[in-house]
């Protein structure tokens, strides 16, 4: 006679047993999965932060060049510029002035740059690009903790 899997009580199943059944040794009860109440990230690579936000830059890119080479011309590119050097910028004056080890290296700063150059208008004065860039990186960003800690994204919150 079989037993039930979970419960190792005889199955009720009406049917007679084959041989190949009574030869085989009783199934291993199966071990219930437990949730975990971990923090993100859930997905487990082995790429660094570095990688991954080189390929975030490397899926902007062609966005960027039709944007510039397309719709709104070299200004595009100005104000990206202008962006990403802020953000960076602002990442280094910051962690100099808290003498903290300098994290420049893992390119979030660049994305965020890039991001919030690409939400802004192609007309925006460069100083409201400076100014959006250090509330994003100074604000949003480093005070709450840097990569991974922040409430929002800082390039949505520098284009408020």
């Amino acid at each position: 006679m079989s037993e039930h899997r979970a419960t190792g009580a005889p199955a009720e199943t009406g049917r007679a047993q084959t041989p190949a059944e009574a030869e085989s040794p009783p199934a291993a009860p199966r071990r219930r999965r437990r949730a975990l109440a971990a923090h993100g990230p859930y997905l487990v690579r082995r790429d660094g932060v570095r990688s991954m936000m080189a390929d975030v830059m490397i899926a902007l890119l062609p966005a960027l060049l039709f944007s510039g080479f397309y719709f709104f011309g070299y200004r595009s590119f100005l104000v990206t510029a202008v962006s990403v050097a802020s953000c960076v910028g602002f990442e280094v004056l910051y962690r100099l002035l808290l003498k903290q080890r300098q994290t420049i290296g893992d390119l979030s700063a660049a994305v965020t740059g890039v991001l919030l150059a690409m939400i802004l208008p192609v007309t925006v004065p460069y100083w409201v690009v400076v100014i959006g860039a250090f509330f994003a990186i100074m604000v949003v960003k480093l005070l709450y903790g840097g990569l991974g800690k922040n409430f929002m994204n800082p390039a949505l919150a520098g284009r408020v």
